[in-house]
């Protein structure tokens, strides 16, 4: 049984050679940073950005030592150190924290919308035209 399609021309070992090659170091990077950022901190036990940029380094010589480089495995490590330890602090100083609210503004108003014209208000309800979105819910 062959792997090549006759019409569109697509093989598919080809194909999954790539995804092989170029798909399998992101993988690893990623379980290496993971492994090496809980084994120092375990190791310090401290959790600080050192720990972050230092497995943001193996991480680095992991894609380095895949594509048989040492200067892309110093390079990417140093890369990923400093992407990595910067993200901790970013998280630590809380910048990718945003503010929770409670309730969602309404997006949809069906019960004011009709076929050609818009609707009174509820009857029974004297606030209906107020925007409540950050009211709080109390049964």
């Amino acid at each position: 049984m062959s792997t090549y399609h006759p019409v569109t021309g697509f093989a598919i070992r080809p194909a999954l050679e790539k995804a092989y090659r170029h798909g399998l170091p992101p993988l690893l990077a990623a379980t290496t940073f993971g492994a090496t950022l809980s084994l120092v901190a375990n190791m310090r036990n401290k959790e600080d950005t050192l720990n972050h940029a230092i497995g943001g380094y193996a991480a680095g010589t992991v894609i380095g030592a895949w594509y048989k480089s040492q200067k892309v495995g110093v390079w990417s490590g140093i890369f990923f150190a400093l992407a990595a330890s910067g993200l901790k602090t970013c998280s630590d100083y809380g910048l990718f924290e945003r503010p929770m609210t409670v309730r969602r503004e309404r997006v949809f108003d069906f019960y004011r919308m009709g076929w050609m014209i818009e609707r009174p208000p509820q009857e029974g309800v004297d606030d209906a035209d107020k925007n409540d979105a950050v009211k709080h819910y109390s049964p």
